[in-house]
Order: structure tokens, then sequence, then C-alpha cells
């Protein structure tokens, strides 16, 4: 969600993936950038105050679609679907879960990140952070660049002095043109019997279009965690948590 709050315009560009702490001299320590972004944050409160430039001013159905993309090109999770969509309402945008298909299905997955790749958002940062990800996706026509932002620039302006290339010798993030995984293989909202109104499914890459087992039921997540841990989770069975939002996961 830092990530998408970014891509929003609602925080500073680079400053959602700045890890907390660092280490100096072997020991922990909260990171320096971060106080320094801590600084600068509360300068531009100020500055907006002054400019008179409001979070309504920013958060738009085109600034939503733009969070929306980003999410779907870092592999982001499916809470984003929920907390985009309360946003829009408070900010009396309308935005609907369909859209998230819709928008989403045109975006490639462009992270290696956990939960479903090898890195971590720090990893992303010492490379140039979400920003490197919206130059990616504004230069292939997956962004809207006009957007204005907490900065009193647009998303296009802020962007404009960095490298039009991702950079090389790493695999933390993967170009438009060689994504990690095609589009429509991250989120997707479906309807069923299980969700006739909605659901959230996260692929993250993976190639599973269909699913058949058994389903094991568990009323709330701890339950589940003992049922895996315990061995009554088996390979093959279809895994309901319930009262988390009917979540649930195959096993395999």
């Amino acid at each position: 969600m830092s990530s998408a709050i970014e891509a929003l315009g609602l925080s500073l560009p680079h400053t959602s993936s700045v890890p907390t702490m660092t280490s100096i001299d072997s020991d922990q320590t909260l990171n320096p950038e971060l106080m320094k972004n801590v600084e600068t944050a509360a300068d531009t409160i100020f500055t907006m105050l002054k400019s008179g430039l409001s979070s309504r001013d920013i958060v738009t159905r085109k600034s939503l679609e733009n969070a929306i993309s980003v999410v779907y090109a870092l592999g982001g999770s499916t809470n984003a679907v929920l907390h985009l969509l309360a946003i829009a309402r408070e900010a009396e945008v309308d935005l609907q879960i369909e859209d998230f298909n819709t928008i989403g299905a045109k975006i490639p997955l462009l992270s290696n990140m956990s939960p479903h790749g090898a890195y971590h958002m720090s990893d992303l940062h010492s490379i140039g952070g979400v920003p490197a990800v919206m130059k990616e996706l504004l230069e292939n026509g997956f962004l809207h660049g006009d957007c204005i932002t907490v900065t009193g620039l647009t998303v296009e302006e802020n962007l404009s002095n960095l490298s039009s290339s991702i950079p090389h010798d790493q695999d933390v993030l993967y170009s438009v043109q060689n994504p990690y995984a095609p589009p429509g293989k991250h989120l997707t909202v479906v309807k069923g019997s299980l969700a006739p109104e909605s659901a959230v499914v996260k692929l993250s890459g993976k190639q599973i279009t269909r699913f058949e087992g058994d389903a094991i039921v568990f009323e709330n997540e701890d339950d589940a965690y003992t049922g895996v841990m315990s061995g009554r989770v088996k390979p093959g069975h279809v895994v309901v948590i319930r009262n988390e939002g009917s979540f649930f996961f195959f096993f395999t």
C-alpha cells in the first residue's frame, strides 16, 4: 500500500521503499534517509497548506488508475483492492471493483519480489524504488502523467530526471517488454457460487487456471496455521478460512 500511495501522488517520490532500519558499524539504527523523509514530508504539508493543494485535488479517477497499475506491476496485496476502493469512496470518485480487472488486465507483473519472488522492497529501493517502476509504466503508456502530486508537480514532471531504462545486471525489476509474468497473471476479480458479489484471486505469476480438491475449513487464521503445521492439511486440499474476508487458498 505504501507503493500505491506513492503512485497515487499522496506521498513523496522515493519514500515508500526506504528501509526503516540500517546497519552502521554492525549496529542496527534508524535509517537517516527515513528521518530526512519525515522532515521533508512535514515541510511539504506546510507548502500544500500555503498553496491550497489538498488530497481531493490529488485523488482522482486517473490517479487511482495509476495506483492500481503500480499494484499490479509490483505484485501487490489483495488488500490494495479494499483500500483503494475505500479511498475512492472517501474522495467521492467513481471506482468499482470490476475496474481492477479492466485496468489490471493490461499490466504485466514486473517485480521479482516476495511473497511471489526472491527480493524485497529494500532491494527495489536500491535500484530506484517505486519511481523506477512508474517510469517504466509511464513510458509504455500505462500511467497518466498529468496527475498532480503532493510535490505540486505532475507524475511526469516528478519522473522527468529518471533514466528511461530498467537498470542492468539485476533481476529485481523487469521491463514491460520482458516482464516477470505477462498481464492477467496477478490479481483477478472473480464471481461465482462461493462469492456471488465478488472475490479477489492473487496469482502473482502462477499459471494455475483450474484447481480441484477437497475443502478443509477453519474458523480463523490461527486454526488454519495449526492445521497446516500439524499436517492436517494435505496437498490437494482447498483451505477455506472463515471470518477473514472469505479467505481461501490452494495447498499444493
